[in-house]
């Protein structure tokens, strides 16, 4: 019908700005883009031009690029609350870069202040719980992440990224809770899943296969930050890591693998504790779970 109206009216926002909608449910977003920023070039309807800029805001969120949604919003120069579709996206959107900032509190109070029976778009909903879980994870409130990741799941939205992020939890707690096989299959499940994250390593590296060692306090409730890949240190944590091995420290290691049991357990540890404060001055900053 746009098309029709386009021949004999070209200039008539309403009917470009359906048929960049119907582009943009093709999946083909340039061409959509295109039609959207043709609409609002010509000023003739306010609520054309609204509603492209939301709909170029939600192509950016299909594309996963968050900062350019919101400054796609951003165009509007103020919203108002009543019209809760687009006031709405732009909740989420704060919460969204807040995420990406590494400031998860703030992003958490936005992402659950977002209600998202007002934007029509399921994928956003979907991203909303997987943002939230990935907060309280980064903030080491595995449970409530955990609660999240299963929700997730249970309506069949659950991501790979969510996947591994929920093996980990799971791992934390099993651990927390002197289950110490349990957890290990958690972290091994979480390798397979990408053997390029470094987490599940790190948690079986500290500890948690030996029952003995008393439950790992080195996670450092950041479980979805990881220690670098092997490979050679730099000078300074080359020293450090010398100072930590040599001297006392050897006769530390040759104690923990004799004397009495108490002993033994104590000083097992302690130097598990020690290795994990050691990666844990290596963690990258900017490393993140998958996603």
């Amino acid at each position: 019908m746009s098309y029709q109206i386009l021949r004999s009216e070209p200039a008539n926002c309403e009917a470009i700005y359906l048929k960049a909608k119907a582009l943009k449910m093709q999946g083909r977003f340039e061409a959509a883009i295109e039609l959207y920023e043709h609409v609002i070039s010509l000023g003739k309807s306010e609520t054309s031009t609204i509603k492209s800029i939301y709909d170029m805001a939600l192509i950016r969120v299909a594309e996963r690029d968050f900062y350019l949604a919101y400054y796609t919003l951003d165009r509007i120069e103020s919203i108002p609350p009543e019209i809760e579709y687009l006031y709405q996206l732009k909740v989420f959107l704060d919460g969204a870069v807040h995420m990406i900032k590494k400031k998860y509190k703030p992003g958490l109070d936005s992402l659950c202040a977002f209600d998202q029976t007002k934007v029509s778009d399921p994928d956003v909903g979907r991203l909303a719980l997987s943002l939230r879980a990935f907060g309280h994870f980064n903030l080491g409130e595995i449970s409530p992440a955990l609660e999240l990741y299963n929700r997730l799941e249970a309506e069949g939205l659950i991501s790979e990224g969510d996947v591994y992020n929920k093996s980990i939890c799971k791992g934390i707690l099993a651990g927390e809770a002197g289950e110490y096989m349990q957890a290990e299959q958690h972290f091994r499940k979480a390798e397979q899943l990408n053997r390029l994250k470094v987490e599940p390593y790190f948690y079986i590296a500290v500890g948690l296969r030996n029952p003995g060692a008393g439950p790992p306090e080195v996670h450092d409730r950041e479980p979805t930050r990881g220690v670098p890949l092997p490979g050679r240190p730099e000078e300074p944590e080359a020293r450090r890591d010398q100072e930590t091995r040599g001297g006392a420290g050897d006769e530390e290691h040759r104690r923990a693998r004799g004397g009495d049991t108490a002993e033994r357990l104590q000083l097992q540890h302690a130097l598990l504790r020690r290795h994990a404060a050691h990666c844990r001055r290596q963690l990258p900053r900017g490393s993140a779970g998958l996603r």
